[in-house]
């Protein structure tokens, strides 16, 4: 957590921290999308989207591949890391709550 005058504010998910690297980068969805496929990381436009919206969480391998695009800092990449490693846990918590939910 960053505190801010006294007050606590959440770190960023993945797909906020993604997007933030990527304009550091001045670079487009379009742009990075390109990137990666040059690379052998074959994805579209419309998932770097999801990812970035939070509609669904990437593998590992793309946050290495877009990492490497990006020309993040170690630093910045495991930030990107743990960042997915929460959305994750709080996905996981979620499901369990329900799952338990069900059968009570």
């Amino acid at each position: 957590m960053i505190k801010s005058q006294g007050m606590r504010t959440p770190k960023p998910g993945f797909g906020r921290l993604l997007e933030i690297y990527r304009h550091n980068n001045w670079m487009s969805q379009t742009e990075l999308a390109e990137a990666l496929n040059r690379r052998g990381f074959a994805i579209s436009v419309s998932a770097i989207n999801r990812y970035e919206s939070g509609l669904r969480n990437p593998p590992l391998d793309f946050v290495v591949s877009a990492s490497a695009c990006l020309k993040l800092s170690p630093e910045q990449e495991s930030a990107l890391v743990m960042a997915l490693f929460e959305d994750y846990s709080q996905k996981f918590w979620r499901d369990y709550k329900e799952a338990l939910e069900k059968f009570k």
